[in-house]
């Protein structure tokens, strides 16, 4: 890799973030001059900032004579599978629970009102679609990528997670943030490839929104007791969560200590 790449170094990742404030800023003000539609300035505003920043990443990069190249590719589907299969039985059964019963709580005093996270188009979209890209590629595929070029691997994948909780702005959903970040930061640097943290994003994100509509179909907006998070899906959904998340993080585990299974393309 070519060790002029921007970004490349944490001052430079915390300058790529205040271009995207800063550009953030501006297209906030612009969008409410056009829409009134909350929703969708959300979305146009977070999809805008990002292609904005790689313009501006790309630009200094060309100044540098340095060409950005990602990998998407994915080739041991074993691999993808039992990976997909840890992130969407720990948003299942872990991370929904916990931030229903304790995160949400904690920080916001008492719960949140129950909605269909689905009525959303712009967000659902936005969710499901755009934030998996868009973020994987500035903090997998730039981010990280430049730091492991000057740093360890422990203190480059510590670094880029922690830039990737701050972005998602509240308290109760960095804490999420950093885990996910930690096992997409690790999954990037035993494949090279975003192609496999953009699908883990996808069923992540996607799960999130599945668990959240279970909890709008049969849950309660405090929970105090396990039953209030599904209903009577609770413990059900919990359970078989907890005990496929075991499973397949031993066995994908034992995976990745095999470099030979991995795509390094």
């Amino acid at each position: 890799m070519n060790k002029k790449l921007f970004p490349n170094s944490l001052i430079q990742s915390l300058l790529v973030f205040l271009i995207f404030f800063v550009i953030n800023g501006v297209i906030v003000s612009v969008l409410g001059l056009l829409t009134d539609n909350l929703d969708l300035k959300i979305a146009l505003n977070f999809t805008l900032s990002f292609l904005c920043t790689f313009l501006v990443i790309y630009i200094v990069n060309k100044k540098r004579d340095v060409s950005v190249k990602f990998s998407f590719r994915v080739e041991n589907y074993q691999l993808l599978f039992l990976s997909s299969l840890v992130v969407v039985t720990y948003v299942l059964g872990i991370s929904t629970p916990i931030y229903k019963s304790f995160l949400l709580p904690l920080f916001n005093g008492a719960g949140e009102e129950l909605t269909n996270p689905f009525n959303n188009l712009p967000f659902t979209i936005s969710t499901i679609i755009f934030a998996p890209v868009l973020e994987e590629i500035l903090f997998r595929g730039l981010f990280l990528k430049g730091f492991l070029l000057k740093y360890s691997v422990k203190k480059a994948i510590v670094m880029s997670t922690i830039l990737f909780a701050v972005i998602h702005f509240l308290p109760a959903q960095i804490i999420n943030a950093l885990l996910l970040g930690l096992f997409f930061g690790y999954m990037y640097y035993k494949t090279k490839s975003i192609g496999y943290t953009i699908v883990l994003h996808f069923l992540a994100n996607l799960t999130s929104l599945v668990s959240g509509y279970i909890n709008f179909k049969n849950g309660k907006s405090v929970v105090s007791q396990i039953n209030d998070v599904y209903g009577d899906l609770s413990v059900y959904i919990i359970v078989v969560s907890v005990i496929i998340l075991i499973f397949s993080s031993i066995m994908l585990k034992n995976i990745l200590k095999n470099d030979n299974l991995i795509s390094t393309a």
